[in-house]
């Protein structure tokens, strides 16, 4: 079912993106509506309320929309504006409705209750992988040396630096 946005809503600004991108592409392979319907799966009048920004689509008429159209950018806005961080620290994808703000019932309730929500080992190693990525590559960028040693020892990355320090001269 297609639930229409009003311009005030925080949806409002992704369902324009959404639109345009979905027009440009539309525009790009000559499909109107009706037979991109065809192609793709999709309710006509879905795509004609896509097409105008009165709606924001699910992931999975995005996902077909795209694979219609060739054009990769319009599930990236779908996922952009339903992906949400829950307090716990997991990150989550509302497929339905409107953004949710919890990961889950439970966290909901333990938010409630007033209890911590506390990081689940699964995503402190998931998110300490990704800083750890993100450091090595800071680092890597930065050196640029062919040896693969740190040349600044007064970085603020140093602590957590994968490279080992240069000899001092």
């Amino acid at each position: 079912m297609t639930h229409v946005i009003s311009p005030g809503s925080p949806h409002h600004a992704a369902a324009r993106a959404f639109a345009i991108t979905l027009r440009r592409a539309m525009a790009k392979h000559r499909l109107g509506p009706k037979s991109l319907a065809r192609i793709c799966g999709v309710n006509y009048t879905s795509i004609w309320h896509y097409e105008s920004a009165r709606s924001f689509p699910e992931l999975e008429a995005a996902r077909k929309l795209a694979d219609a159209l060739e054009d990769e950018t319009l599930v990236e806005i779908v996922l952009r504006e339903r992906t949400s961080i829950c307090p716990c620290g997991n990150v989550f994808v509302t497929n339905r409705g409107p953004r949710r703000r919890f990961c889950s019932d439970r966290c909901a309730r333990r938010m409630r209750e007033g209890k911590d929500l506390q990081l689940t080992p699964t995503v402190a190693r998931h998110r300490l992988t990704e800083y750890r990525g993100a450091v090595e590559q800071m680092c890597f960028t930065c050196t640029l040396q062919i040896d693969g040693l740190c040349r600044n020892s007064s970085c603020a990355l140093r602590p957590v630096s994968p490279l080992p320090l240069a000899a001092q001269t």
